[in-house]
């Protein structure tokens, strides 16, 4: 029953797709929007084309389908219905597909090449730390969703690409724009173990749960607090304020939501800096031609998924290619937040740092207001939070 479920729910996004715009809309223009049979993602990034099987007319992503170096010249055969080129398959399952090739929705079949990240025992840690920490207060702290929370299978994936395709390793630096709670600088200061991870988000109470966040992962996670300096760190400030992004080799942004005059500001702040890599939700065109980014496409990691929702998104990992001329010339004569905040994190003792966070847990997250009533989807989980917020 599940299997036919979901069966259907792949030919009904095609069929949506399909219909999605008027008639008028070409052959091509209906086949470019197909889903992968395997990701599920219709983005075509280059170097990674649709391939459809001229069998049962499945549609894949060339490094999605196994064996699939090139395009091929002729007729193509998926998996499905080439049961004899894969060893994969068993008797059992040739036979199988042999009586039912021409029902192609046989989703179990795909499950051998779907490509699963894996997940390090650490770092799984480290989410259900966070999430027993503010789980059930919310994004907003208020038991709603998070929005823009990928899942940490997804992220695992960015992080694969990233490490394959942009110098990802222990020595990186990483900006997170819109970091929210902080789970993707937990994740990448455990796995890979970057040197620097620091999350700017500008919603007070967002910024005051990753604090608490922070100050529990600390507490309960080896592989965090055993660090003879402490990695990782979160700013409440307005991106559009930041001037540089000198002191970060990796920007990434969860950015489907940013207003253009957002875009354009940390467009302005990367070009004139000397970061080299970008990762963002947005495609070449917005990206480079739509918000002036000076950067080439390197790699994508299609149909990343969010916490709750059925939606997939790709992220776009691009490069530097050159800063520009105009603002070569460029100087500041007064740090911003974010270059005084890397440069309070770096000098902090551990102990200087735990004092930091502890102050401003004390005068905000932790300060109790008794004439706030938690919410009754609240009552299970600890008085963490009682809505007191106060900005800096």
């Amino acid at each position: 029953e599940s299997q036919r479920s979901s069966d259907l729910e792949y030919e009904e996004e095609i069929i949506k797709e399909d219909s999605s715009d008027d008639f008028s809309d070409s052959e091509e223009d209906i086949i470019m929007r197909v889903p992968c049979r395997m990701c599920r993602s219709a983005e075509t990034p280059k170097g990674n084309d649709m391939v459809f099987c001229d069998r049962c007319f499945s549609c894949y992503h060339q490094r999605c389908h196994p064996k699939l170096e090139k395009i091929p010249s002729g007729n193509f055969h998926c998996l499905l219905c080439s049961r004899t080129d894969y060893d994969e398959y068993n008797e059992e399952t040739k036979r199988m597909l042999e009586k039912n090739h021409s029902l192609p929705w046989n989703e179990k079949f795909l499950e051998p090449w779907r490509k699963e990240a894996e997940i390090k025992p650490e770092v799984a840690h480290v989410y259900k730390v966070i999430n027993k920490a503010t789980g059930e207060l919310g994004g907003n702290a208020d038991g709603g969703a998070i929005y823009g929370e990928m899942t940490m299978t997804s992220f695992q994936k960015v992080i694969d690409a990233l490490k394959a395709n942009a110098d990802l390793c222990e020595t990186s630096k990483i900006l997170d724009i819109g970091a929210g709670l902080g789970k993707p600088n937990f994740h990448l200061a455990v796995n890979p173990g970057v040197a620097l991870s620091v999350g700017i988000e500008v919603m007070p109470v967002r910024w005051q749960l990753s604090l608490f966040n922070l100050k529990y992962c600390l507490e309960h996670c080896s592989s965090l607090k055993n660090f003879s300096r402490h990695k990782v760190g979160f700013l409440q400030a307005d991106i559009t304020t930041i001037k540089s992004f000198n002191s970060f080799t990796h920007i990434y942004m969860y950015d489907v939501a940013f207003t253009p005059m957002v875009m354009r500001a940390i467009s302005h702040a990367f070009n004139q800096s000397s970061c080299k890599y970008l990762v963002s939700y947005h495609k070449p065109m917005e990206i480079i031609w739509q918000h002036g980014f000076l950067v080439k496409l390197i790699s994508s990691v299609p149909g990343t998924a969010m916490v709750g929702s059925g939606r997939q998104k790709t992220a776009w990992i691009y490069e530097r290619t050159e800063i520009a001329p105009t603002e070569k010339e460029e100087k500041t004569d007064e740090p911003d937040a974010l270059e005084n905040f890397v440069d309070m994190l770096e000098g902090f003792s551990k102990d200087d740092y735990q004092k930091y966070l502890e102050r401003h847990l004390n005068d905000t997250l932790l300060a109790e207001n008794t004439n706030c009533k938690r919410s009754s989807r609240r009552k299970r989980a600890p008085p963490l939070y009682f809505g007191v917020v106060h900005s800096y």
